[in-house]
């Protein structure tokens, strides 16, 4: 048997699985002709409408879109259309700008300016050549119409944007795209203006209330400043003001506490004076009153006098001490007199600075009560100054925002910008012949191909090994189609040019073409037949078949032809062959052959002793032919009786192999009965003929009556069709030539 890695791979099955490319293509090999003619309707049906469509033309403009026009006035004041900003902004900008272009807004004011409403040629998109009739359809179809012909295509990685427009009529198309590009240019700083406009009017009424409010701040703080007498100095300059006063007031009212301690220590110290001796006085009492010195000194004097006049024993009572004494008392009275003057001057100073020291601090409090008061004044001041200043800066941005925007209102730069105007078609962008007969080539060819596989695959005859296979049988071999032309040349029937040069023992052409095998050993029939006589022989190595039979399904299988090549291979391996002639109602060997039918298989099962002169040797070494013979009235019940099986183990005995050839299956009961009496039957199928109905029906009955199954044989495979194999690898065959060794 022919390995099964060996046997090419359609995966293309009616009972699923995929389809691989290899069926694809085999399913186009076989219908070519149909997907040829499929493909060459489609491209004659694509010429055809293409002539009779209607030519559209192309007008096309090229825009910038800037979102940062020109700023003359510099970069901070904004023109009337400004779109600057991040990249994300842009990028939405841009977006947002592609489909203003095409919005009814835009479109509606195209077809008011055109009156394209009313133009039926335009509506019904007809050529030049038509005369236009009068119409009336709403602005919004019109609007509808006319962005079915238009297209906006952004150019990639620029800020450049291309508008096409088309239409039956060049002219039309142009002029109407330019009156569109016109239009939404215009809307684009009509609506930059009255966006510009409306924030001028809100910015005007923000301004005027805020000038009210500005004015009634500064009246406000006015009446406020009159009200406490606050100067047109700061507070600032006032606090600083009382600051000093508290700070001066302060360091009087210090000083003065410090003399009132001085004060206070000379009292103290006068207190402590000796009224017995007075002379102790303090130094500084003495330093501060040149009187009181020079008392002191004459008291001094004076004391020193009487002593001295009692240090002369002279006695209290002596007239001279007791004038030094009289003057002594004097001085010291007098002495202690002053000291207390001094001491009453003293007390008068002290309340003096007393009384100095608590009017000054009356005047602190009384400063540092206005400084309280200030600081009250400046909570309110502040509150109230920070109003008028916030209103005051707000109105002087209102003002430059209103000063900004009426300039913004003056300078009408728009950022769109025209690069190239709307262009005049030279020729019809639509229909293109090239274009649609390629469409229609492909179209058709696919379509071509979808029928041919769809073709392929509702067709249920059984085409390849993996078919064979697919029924549970084994596949022993393909022959190739007799009188393929292709296979007929490249087998040596024909030479390289169109004409046959050569056709010697054409068996085809002879009316033999059942012994190819023999008469042309070199053949791609021959070397199938060798192969499928390995297959057998492999296929039951340990108990070869002697007996074969070898039938089909249904008529016209090529089973006679089968059964021929089979028996000439074994013979050709060295085997005493006989191939038997069992179709007993339409037989044909004895015309292959040459034979007569007077006797044969008929004879033979009714007279064994008729089998010897039955038996005819054939031009073919080591083969016998045994005829059908006499006519039998009943084939099935002859072939059904003990005297049939008796008269094949006759011949199994004389012969190495016996092929038989028998009727097909379904038609009659022959071939089943003669299966169970066989070493193995061979089942013909024909390619691309045979259905799997009808083979699986006939295995069927083989199974039912117990036949042992060889395997089946694909009949009338062509070269390369549905995996078929090209033996032309063997070279040319020669007319005469010798068959092979027997060597497999």
């Amino acid at each position: 048997m022919i390995p099964k890695e060996l046997i090419p791979n359609t995966n293309a099955t009616p009972d699923g699985g995929s389809i691989s490319f290899l069926a694809i293509w085999r399913a186009i090999r076989r219908s070519r002709l149909l997907v040829l003619a499929i493909a060459a309707g489609a491209v004659l049906v694509a010429g055809l409408l293409t002539v009779k469509q209607r030519k559209i033309y192309r007008s096309s403009s090229m825009l910038v879109i800037d979102p940062a026009p020109s700023r003359p006035l510099g970069a901070d004041v904004a023109t009337v259309v400004d779109a600057a900003g991040s990249y994300w902004n842009n990028r939405e900008y841009y977006e947002t700008e592609l489909r203003v272009i095409s919005s009814s807004s835009v479109l509606q004011e195209v077809v008011r300016r055109l009156n394209l409403d009313h133009d039926s040629a335009f509506l019904e998109n007809l050529p030049v050549s038509t005369s236009p009739k009068q119409a009336n359809v709403p602005l919004d179809l019109a609007a509808a119409i006319l962005v079915g012909r238009l297209a906006v295509e952004p150019v990639k990685n620029s800020r450049l944007v291309v508008v096409h427009l088309e239409d039956a009529n060049p002219g039309r198309a142009q002029r109407v795209l330019s009156t569109l590009v016109d239009s939404f240019m215009d809307q684009n700083i009509d609506q930059a203006l009255a966006s510009a406009n409306s924030s001028g009017e809100w910015l005007g009424k923000q301004l005027e209330t805020l000038k009210e409010e500005l004015e009634k701040n500064e009246i406000e703080l006015y009446n406020f400043k009159k009200s406490n007498n606050i100067l047109s100095l700061s507070l600032d300059d006032q606090s600083n003001m009382l600051r000093s006063e508290m700070g001066e007031l302060n360091t009087r009212a210090t000083q003065v506490r410090a003399r009132i301690e001085s004060v206070s220590a000379r009292q103290k110290q006068l207190e402590q004076i000796d009224l017995d001796d007075p002379s102790q006085l303090p130094v500084s009492e003495l330093l501060g009153s040149g009187a009181l010195q020079s008392i002191r000194s004459r008291y001094l004097g004076a004391r020193a006098a009487h002593q001295a006049q009692l240090a002369l024993g002279r006695g209290e009572q002596h007239p001279q001490v007791l004038a030094l004494a009289g003057e002594e008392a004097l001085v010291k009275q007098e002495m202690l007199q002053e000291i207390r003057n001094i001491q009453n001057a003293l007390t008068h100073d002290l309340e003096a600075t007393r009384q100095e020291a608590a009017g000054l601090m009356g005047l602190f409090k009384a400063a540092e009560q206005r400084a309280l008061g200030v600081n009250l004044l400046e909570i309110d001041y502040r509150r109230k100054e920070r109003e008028k200043v916030n209103t005051e800066r707000l109105y002087n941005l209102v003002l430059e925002r209103s000063k900004e925007g009426e300039l913004t209102r003056m300078m009408r730069f728009n950022n769109l910008r025209v690069v190239e105007p709307a262009s005049s078609p030279r020729g019809p962008v639509r229909p293109s012949l090239p274009t649609n007969l390629a469409a229609g080539l492909a179209l058709g060819a696919l379509l071509g191909i979808a029928l041919a596989v769809i073709r392929d695959l509702l067709d249920r005859s059984v085409k390849s090994a993996e078919s064979v296979e697919q029924l549970g049988v084994p596949f022993l071999g393909a022959l190739p189609e007799v009188g393929d032309k292709n296979a007929d040349r490249r087998n040596g029937y024909y030479g390289e040019g169109s004409r046959p040069t050569r056709r010697p023992k054409n068996p085809a052409s002879l009316g033999r073409p059942e012994l190819i095998t023999h008469l042309q050993p070199a053949s791609g029939m021959a070397e199938a037949s060798r192969a499928i006589r390995t297959s057998i022989r492999f296929s039951s190595a340990d108990r070869p078949y002697r007996v074969l039979l070898v039938t089909s399904a249904v008529p016209s299988e090529g089973k006679t032809t089968v059964a021929c090549c089979v028996a000439i291979s074994m013979a050709q391996a060295g085997q005493r062959t006989l191939i038997l002639d069992c179709d007993l109602r339409r037989p044909r060997l004895h015309k292959v052959f040459g034979a007569g039918r007077d006797r044969g298989t008929t004879d033979a099962i009714l007279d064994p002793s008729t089998l010897e002169n039955s038996v005819v040797p054939t031009e073919i070494e080591n083969l016998w032919l045994l005829p059908a013979g006499s006519h039998a009235p009943n084939p099935a019940d002859l072939i059904n009786s003990e005297s049939f099986g008796k008269f094949l183990d006759e011949v199994r005995a004389r012969f190495d192999c016996v092929v038989l050839d028998s009727p097909p299956m379904l038609p009659v009961t022959d071939a089943t009965i003669m299966s169970t009496r066989v070493d193995g039957t061979v089942l013909v199928i024909r390619s691309g003929k045979t259905s799997r109905d009808s083979a699986g029906k006939a295995l069927r009955m083989l199974r039912d009556v117990g036949g042992n199954v060889a395997g089946a044989i694909l009949n009338g495979m062509r070269e390369g069709r549905h995996g078929g194999y090209d033996y032309s690898y063997y070279g040319d065959p020669a007319p005469n030539a010798a068959a092979e060794s027997p060597a497999t």
